[in-house]
């Protein structure tokens, strides 16, 4: 019978708290969206307190190509699953 025997996590780098969250995305959105304060509730509503990205959020504000985005995602989900693994294992002295 299966069972599981260790879980392990992992996060992206960049840590922002919920505040800071939607302050950003409200100046980020608020040029597409004329009612951008409304939208905003979703934040005060989500019991979110912690918000993990792959990038610093200046670099949201830079224009990055697709395939630029695809790779930031790719490298930091390939990073923090090996992360992720390793603390799995190291949770029940597992070796690799």
């Amino acid at each position: 019978m299966s069972c599981i025997l260790s879980v392990g996590t992992a996060t992206p780098p960049h840590r922002l708290d919920q505040n800071e969250t939607m302050a950003f995305a409200g100046n980020f959105f608020k040029r597409d969206f004329a009612d951008i304060k409304r939208l905003l509730k979703v934040f005060e509503n989500g019991q979110i307190e912690t918000r993990y990205f792959a990038a610093p959020l200046e670099w949201f504000t830079e224009e990055h190509s697709l395939q630029e985005k695809n790779d930031r995602y790719i490298d930091m989900g390939l990073s923090i699953s090996v992360q992720a693994i390793k603390d799995c294992l190291n949770n029940r002295n597992i070796r690799s």
